[in-house]
């Protein structure tokens, strides 16, 4: 069987988007083989016209609006949720399944925050976004357990649309600002009023691959 693939950079959280349909029980398989062929990748999706299933089954906002680049859609559902997108941009909802992020405004030892990270999680995926308000700068880490993956992310969508949630409350005020991150800047805006964020950022399509796999053959 012979899987083609995407890489695309969305402020460097570089993800694999799968474009040939792979059965559920064999893509985490096939994860962890894209990755090891894209060292550069830290996570990996599975397109079907607008449908968009994470590895680790997570909700992924820089993955959602990857998928969008490439299927040119204005809608695309991840992990149960229908995502509005325009272009690079998602209209993500503040109440998300599929992953949960804290905010943490002080920063920890990465050993530590790697370990507690795995003790908090319960199975589900989980984020520590470790946010500095006077720099506006946002640090993730990002737990799967599911993919088995522990990331300091270079960006992170979801966990900016924490950020936005978090800001907007604060300060109960419309919030718009660049969130400055390891791989680049994502903007964010939104309300208090908002059921949703906006995330916007450049995705730039790196490459398109193939990768031949004999163990399947469907």
């Amino acid at each position: 069987m012979t899987i083609k693939y995407t890489v695309l950079d969305p402020a460097k959280n570089i993800t694999i988007i799968v474009q040939t349909p792979v059965k559920k029980q064999d893509r985490r398989f096939v994860a962890d083989l894209l990755m090891k062929q894209e060292p550069s990748s830290e996570q990996v999706g599975f397109l079907e016209g607008n449908v968009l299933d994470m590895a680790g089954g997570e909700f992924c906002g820089n993955a959602t609006r990857c998928a969008a680049v490439l299927a040119k859609a204005n809608t695309i559902i991840c992990a149960g949720l229908e995502i509005k997108c325009d272009g690079t941009a998602a209209f993500i909802p503040k109440e998300l399944d599929g992953i949960k992020h804290f905010i943490k405004l002080e920063m920890m030892p990465k050993e530590q925050a790697e370990e507690e990270i795995k003790m908090q999680s319960n199975g589900e995926a989980i984020g520590f976004m470790f946010f500095d308000e006077s720099k506006m700068e946002l640090k993730p880490l990002v737990y799967v357990p599911t993919a088995d993956t522990l990331y300091w992310e270079n960006s992170c969508a979801s966990g900016s649309v924490a950020v936005g949630k978090y800001l907007s409350e604060k300060y109960c005020k419309e919030i718009d600002v660049d969130l400055k991150q390891p791989g680049g800047i994502l903007k964010v805006k939104t309300s208090p009023e908002d059921k949703y964020v906006v995330i916007d950022g450049k995705v730039d399509i790196i490459k398109t691959g193939e990768l031949c796999i004999p163990e399947l053959n469907y």
